[in-house]
């Protein structure tokens, strides 16, 4: 898999031009290739690349949005909602409460819980505070 716009696009069809710039998808993108380490993640960095830059503009996203002034991040699974009363709950993935500082802050999108996942799979423990 390459590390580039065309496969962000394809990876993530959800993250239309209307969404993500061009332009900030390659922000994120150059930005995670300068802060990952290569060598730790080995064959699943370009994964690893793409999911971060995912995650972190949904952050920004999620920041932008009218809700987030309320305090609500909509994160994790939603585990129970009322309509006309507009009530929300998600459920909290385990990262979220029980990991590092980074961790928690991954936890928060679909994507950085799947970087984390990623990083279950490729990077050893021995690099793992620096990924």
């Amino acid at each position: 898999m390459a590390r580039d716009l065309a496969t962000f696009r394809l990876l993530f069809p959800e993250m239309t031009v209307e969404i993500a710039s061009d332009e900030t998808v390659n922000f994120w993108i150059e930005r995670a290739i300068e802060r990952l380490n290569e060598n730790a993640w080995g064959r699943g960095f370009d994964d690893a690349v793409l999911y971060w830059s995912a995650h972190k503009i949904a952050l920004a996203r999620a920041r932008a949005a009218p809700s987030a002034t309320s305090g609500a991040s909509g994160a994790g699974v939603l585990s129970s909602a009322t309509v006309d009363g507009t009530s929300a709950s998600f459920a909290v993935p385990e990262h979220a409460v029980s990991g590092t500082k980074e961790e928690m802050e991954l936890a928060r999108t679909a994507y950085g819980q799947e970087y984390l996942a990623l990083m279950d799979t490729y990077v050893s423990a021995v690099y793992v505070g620096r990924c």
